[in-house]
């Protein structure tokens, strides 16, 4: 599908977990399409490149980290939660599964929180994760169901 690429000149896009792998994907993609796009996560320095692009390192496990990230921001057109981790089989551990559910599930529900007031009637939430979410089980992933938060 082909898109005009001044489609979101003059909008923001807000991409929480856009310093690397589908996020970054998202990120570049929405800065082609003209948007100015802010993301944060792990690993800013060594995330998308682009004029159009601002990255902030921020850790969603830190406390008060997307409460500082969000207060910056004055509006948001769109919001693309992308954050996720995946821990294998340590996620049977106890530290590690409290570890993955702040970051997949808590995370995207403090960003969908924290953004909401910055955002006005025509603006969108896109949460997303990557294909590995609908085939964990068959791996034996105890929080899968984490994953799947919005995708069915």
């Amino acid at each position: 599908m082909t898109f005009a690429n001044d489609l979101f000149t003059g909008r923001t896009v807000v991409i929480p977990g856009g310093t690397s792998g589908i996020g970054a994907a998202t990120a570049e993609r929405f800065a082609a399409l003209g948007a100015r796009v802010v993301c944060c996560g792990l690993g800013a320095a060594g995330g998308p490149r682009s004029e159009r692009i601002e990255s902030w390192d921020i850790n969603v496990l830190q406390p008060g980290a997307l409460d500082d990230f969000f207060a910056s921001l004055n509006q948001i057109d769109v919001l693309v939660n992308c954050t996720g981790v995946s821990r294998d089989r340590d996620e049977w551990k106890k530290e590690k599964f409290d570890e993955v559910i702040a970051i997949n599930l808590t995370s995207v529900m403090d960003c969908c929180r924290l953004g909401r007031s910055r955002m006005t009637s025509g603006s969108s939430i896109i949460n997303i994760a990557s294909m590995y979410s609908t085939f964990a089980r068959q791996i034996g992933q105890v929080i899968r169901p984490a994953r799947e938060r919005s995708y069915n």
